[in-house]
């Protein structure tokens, strides 16, 4: 490998190049490529009622992600219950679940769902359990400085993102295959009122290739394993707007 130069030699007529430390392969083949400075957290969950300790959960995430020991902070581990592991819909109900609790403790900025990126770990790498893997990404936008920080409980709020349909109409955006709503269309956040125009504009800015317009309707309260009507909508953020509107019908 050829080595990089830092610099040159201050010695008049030397010429001699001066060499950095060269940045080597780490030999971890199988490592997500991700800067470790974009990471907010790291959510380890293992299959089974016994929760791993923090060298077995290092075991797992060292051998995918580029982290080191001294990234430890990074790790929230958790256990996972019976059947909250048994399939893609359950993982993802799972994970929700944990960065809601994360994000009412203060520990992640809100909306961590939609920042997330997860991988289910077949027993192998640590010898004793399936595990599950998710990556928070640090969010663009930071709670407002008006917020209440340390111990304070915020509300808990859905979102949902609509588009506006050729009929005029506000639609759900479906999956063409599954006929379920798009990753990151529908969630749960915890956080103050007034930070929810910012994760609307998040939600909205996850599908900047729709070629339609967008809004987010807010409800109060973890609604997304509930039937939504528009009865019970909180609030609409539309597409480039920093205002939380009360709804009404044929609003634009």
């Amino acid at each position: 490998m050829a080595e990089p130069v830092g610099g040159f030699c201050a010695n008049a007529g030397c010429g001699a190049e001066l060499l950095k430390t060269p940045v080597l392969p780490t030999g971890r083949h199988d490592v997500t490529p991700m800067d470790p400075d974009t990471i907010e957290g790291v959510v380890v969950v293992r299959d089974g009622p016994i929760r791993p300790t923090t060298d077995e959960a290092l075991a797992v995430v060292t051998k995918f992600l580029p982290l080191i020991p001294d990234d430890a902070p990074l790790l929230h581990i958790r256990r996972a219950g019976p059947g909250t592991m048994s399939d893609d819909s359950t993982r993802d109900g799972l994970v929700q679940s944990l960065l809601l609790d994360l994000e009412r403790e203060g520990v992640l900025v809100p909306a961590a769902w939609g920042r997330s990126r997860h991988m289910h770990v077949l027993a192998g790498p640590a010898g004793d359990a399936n595990y599950l893997i998710n990556v928070v990404c640090k969010g663009n936008r930071l709670p407002s400085p008006t917020a209440s920080q340390g111990g304070a409980r915020w509300n808990v709020y859905t979102y949902l993102l609509q588009v506006l349909a050729d009929n005029g109409v506000w639609s759900l955006l479906l999956d063409p295959h599954t006929g379920k709503p798009f990753d990151g269309v529908l969630g749960a956040v915890s956080a103050p009122v007034e930070m929810l125009p910012d994760i609307a504009q998040e939600v909205i800015d996850r599908f900047a290739d729709m070629p339609r317009r967008r809004r987010v309707v807010f409800f109060e309260g973890d609604r997304t394993q509930q039937k939504l009507t528009t009865d019970d909508v909180y609030g609409v953020v539309m597409e480039g707007s920093a205002a939380l509107l009360p709804y009404s019908e044929g609003s634009a």
